[in-house]
């Protein structure tokens, strides 16, 4: 889990269930909510609201000014995705394989978006669409309304978390490739061979952007031109 600081506050998650907010100067206690399990999600906050997943399967909402409960919205797995807030919106995963867009500020569901296994990445979004991965191997691109604009295939489950920069979104895969991908189309541009597989949620396996032009570079000996085993499935072969 990653500790957002915000506002002169440091709101983290952590094993014993809770959900703390901490002085960003000096480390002094505010205050702390219990929820009903772990906490891996990262938490965000906008609007005077703190959103956070909890793997007892709940996205909560806490006023920051008091830590009162605003709602809380359960879905039918454990969360490890982190939410992400655009435009009074509320995006993310859960492990019951679904892709949530919630009201910021009833929690009232909007649409949910299928795939064919658990969430654990947390959404990218930039330009009205939706980036996120599934461990059903594909990497998804979501409009606003909740309809697949593309997908694409990789070879092992993507845990990680999407960077989108410049047109272009990179994710990791459990195949243990870094891939580049045409933002519009996903399209194809370029894989990378890593050690081991990037599975690691909460965008700790995001490709900072100060490093995508040395990733980039012509003269990067391990980028492979072409990956066979997979493809991209255009909105109408969902």
């Amino acid at each position: 889990m990653q500790s957002r600081a915000l506002s002169g506050t440091v709101y983290v998650g952590s094993d014993d269930m809770h959900l703390y907010a901490i002085g960003a100067s000096d480390g002094t206690f505010s205050w702390s909510r219990q929820t009903g399990n772990t906490v891996f999600s990262s938490p965000i906050s906008a609007k005077g609201v703190v959103y956070v997943g909890s793997t007892d399967g709940t996205v909560y909402a806490y006023k920051t000014s008091d830590n009162s409960l605003l709602w809380q919205f359960t879905t039918g797995g454990p969360i490890y995705s982190s939410p992400r807030v655009v435009k009074g919106v509320v995006y993310i995963g859960s492990n019951d394989d679904n892709l949530y867009a919630l009201n910021a500020t009833t929690g009232v569901p909007i649409w949910h978006f299928s795939t064919g296994g658990p969430i654990a990445s947390s959404p990218a979004i930039v330009g009205g669409i939706i980036y996120v991965g599934s461990n059903d191997s594909y990497l998804y691109a979501i409009s606003s309304k909740g309809i697949q604009n593309w997908r694409y295939q990789t070879s092992g489950a993507i845990a990680s978390s999407p960077t989108v920069h410049k047109g272009v979104v990179y994710v990791g895969s459990n195949d243990d490739y870094l891939y580049s991908l045409n933002a519009s189309t996903g399209a194809f541009n370029w894989r990378v061979p890593t050690s081991g597989s990037i599975a690691t949620p909460h965008r700790r396996s995001q490709v900072a952007p100060s490093l995508l032009a040395h990733l980039m570079a012509p003269s990067t000996p391990s980028m492979l031109p072409a990956a066979p085993h997979s493809g991209v499935t255009r909105r109408e072969d969902r």
